[in-house]
C-alpha cells in the first residue's frame, strides 16, 4: 500500500519520530470543515529545501480499464481540437505521485518528506482530477464511487494523483495579502477566488540542478509560478512551505505555502503588468493582513479549500494562534461544510 508513514522511507532518509504533530485530518477553520485533508503540517512547522526529497521517473503507473479509457478519450479529444486549429488546447507535462513518506528532520524541528513522482500529461489530469471535481458522485459509474468513496485520504492512489502542485499566498512588505480571481477561461473553478499563486510542478523547469538524479526542487516550482503569474521571483528565504494535503473534492495533492515578499504591493502590481506571462488567467485582489479582514473574506467568498488553508496559515504566522482560532469560531459560519 502506498501511504504516508514513518516505517519505510526511501534509502538515505531518516525516519525519526518527533514532537511535531502529524495532523492527518480534514482542515477546519472555526467550526467549518473543508474538503482538504491535511496529510502533514500545522501552519507552524516548515519544510526546508533540504527536507523535501522529490524524485521522478518517466513511466506512469498502470490505470484500471475505466480510467485508462477516460484518459485515452481525453487525449483523442485534445488531439482533434488541435488539428481543428484550436490554439488554446495544451497537453503539458506535470507530475503525479507514486508514493510518499512523512518524516522529520534530524533536529526534530522541521517537516520532512520523501516523495516519488512520475511524469503525467495534462490530458490525464483533465480526465481524472477535473472530472472528479465536476462529476455526479451519486452516479455508480463515477470515478468517486468506483475508486474513492471508501478510500482513506492519506493512502495515495497513483493513477488518480495527477498534476501535483503548489498553492501559495503572497504577503507584501506593506502588509497586503494578494489573491486572485479565476477567469471564465479557466479549466476549473471558473470565477472563484484563489490564492496568489497556484502552479503545477513541472519536472523539467523545476529540476534541481545541483543533483544528477531526476530530482525536483519544490521551492523552484513556487518561485517559477510566482514569476509567471505575478511577475516577480521570490528568493527561497521568502518562501515558507507549511504543509501538504489532498483536496478530496478533486482528489488533488498540493503543497501549501506562503511567500513573505520584500516588495510592496505597488512594486508587485508594476511587475505583474510588465513581465507576468500568465496574468491573463486571473485578476488580482488584495486584503489587509488582519485577522478579521482575512476571516471575513474566507467566510463570504467562494474559493477552494487549499486557498482557505493558505490564507488561514498566513494569519498564524503573524498573529497569536489562540486569537485567530477564537475569531474564526465567531466569523467563519459558512454552512457548506464538506461531508466525506
Amino acid at each position: 500500500m502506498q501511504q504516508n508513514g514513518l516505517d519505510k522511507p526511501f534509502a538515505g532518509t531518516c525516519a525519526k519520530k518527533t514532537p511535531i504533530t502529524q495532523i492527518d485530518e480534514y482542515f477546519r477553520i472555526g467550526n467549518y470543515t473543508t474538503s482538504l485533508h491535511i496529510i502533514d503540517g500545522n501552519g507552524s512547522a516548515k519544510y526546508l529545501s533540504s527536507t523535501i526529497d522529490a524524485v521522478y521517473s518517466d513511466g506512469a503507473p498502470d490505470s484500471p480499464p475505466d480510467i485508462a479509457d477516460r484518459i485515452l478519450k481525453k487525449e483523442q479529444e485534445m488531439e482533434a481540437a488541435r488539428r481543428s486549429g484550436n490554439s488554446k488546447v495544451w497537453d503539458g507535462i506535470g507530475v503525479g505521485i507514486k508514493e510518499y513518506h512523512i518524516l522529520r528532520s534530524d533536529d526534530e524541528k522541521h517537516l520532512k518528506m520523501a516523495i516519488q513522482l512520475y511524469k503525467s500529461r495534462y490530458a490525464a489530469f483533465q480526465a481524472t482530477v477535473i472530472e472528479i471535481g465536476s462529476e455526479d458522485r451519486a452516479n455508480p459509474n463515477s470515478i468517486y464511487q468506483k475508486h474513492l468513496s471508501k478510500h482513506e485520504p492519506q493512502n495515495v492512489i497513483p493513477y488518480l494523483a495527477r498534476n501535483v502542485g503548489i498553492v501559495a499566498v503572497v504577503i507584501t512588505k506593506d502588509d497586503w495579502v494578494i489573491l486572485c480571481k479565476r477567469g471564465e477561461m479557466s479549466a476549473v473553478r471558473k470565477g472563484e477566488y484563489d490564492a496568489s499563486v497556484v502552479e503545477g510542478i513541472e519536472p523539467i523547469k523545476d529540476a534541481d540542478s545541483t543533483n544528477m538524479r531526476q530530482r525536483i526542487n519544490i521551492f523552484q516550482s513556487i518561485a517559477r509560478g510566482c514569476s509567471e503569474e505575478l511577475g516577480f521571483t521570490p528568493s527561497f528565504d521568502e518562501i515558507n512551505i507549511l504543509g501538504f494535503g489532498v483536496d478530496m473534492r478533486f482528489y488533488q495533492y498540493n503543497f501549501i505555502c506562503t511567500i513573505h515578499s520584500r516588495l510592496t504591493l505597488d512594486d508587485i502590481k508594476s511587475d505583474r503588468n510588465g513581465t507576468a506571462i500568465d496574468k491573463w488567467e486571473t485578476r488580482l485582489f488584495t486584503l489587509k493582513y488582519g485577522i478579521d479582514e482575512v476571516l471575513e473574506f474566507i467566510n463570504e467568498n467562494k474559493m477552494w479549500a487549499f486557498a482557505m488553508a493558505a490564507l488561514y496559515w498566513a494569519l498564524l504566522e503573524k498573529h497569536l494562534p489562540i486569537a485567530v482560532e477564537a475569531r474564526a469560531k465567531q466569523i467563519v459560519v459558512r454552512s457548506d461544510n464538506y461531508v466525506p
